[in-house]
C-alpha cells in the first residue's frame, strides 16, 4: 500500500508566536525530514527573548540560534533535520514579555 500523491511532497506549518509557548496543529511522523525553519517578526521582541523549535527532544535549529531581539529582519535556518519520532513542532519561547511573529515550518513527507 502507498499513500499516493503524498510521498516526496513539501508542505509548510504555520505557527503564530506571541510571548508564551506554542505548538503546531499537525503531528510530523519519524523519518521525515525538516527541511528549513524561518521566523517572521512582527513585533520586535524584548532583549534576552530566546526561541527553540523542536520536535518531542529533537531540536530542529541550533540551540541559542533562534534570538529574535537581534534580527532585523528574519531568520532563516537550512538545516536540514531527519526526525528520529514523530511529534508536534513545540515552540519554546524564553524571556520574552513582549514580541510576535509567524514561524514556518518547511518538511517532506518521505
Amino acid at each position: 500500500w502507498k499513500l499516493v500523491g503524498q510521498q516526496g511532497a513539501t508542505k509548510t506549518e504555520v505557527i503564530s508566536l506571541d510571548t508564551a509557548s506554542a505548538s503546531s496543529t499537525i503531528t510530523l511522523q519519524a523519518g521525515w525530514l525538516v527541511k528549513r525553519v524561518t521566523f517572521v517578526p512582527d513585533e520586535t521582541y524584548n532583549e534576552g527573548a530566546v526561541i527553540t523549535v523542536s520536535v518531542g527532544s529533537q531540536s530542529l535549529i541550533p540551540t541559542n540560534d533562534l534570538i529574535p531581539s537581534g534580527i532585523a529582519d528574519q531568520y532563516d535556518s537550512l538545516k536540514i533535520t531527519k526526525l528520529s519520532n514523530a511529534g508536534k513542532v513545540d515552540v519554546d519561547i524564553s524571556g520574552a514579555t513582549s514580541g510576535s511573529g509567524t514561524l514556518y515550518v518547511e518538511y517532506t513527507i518521505l
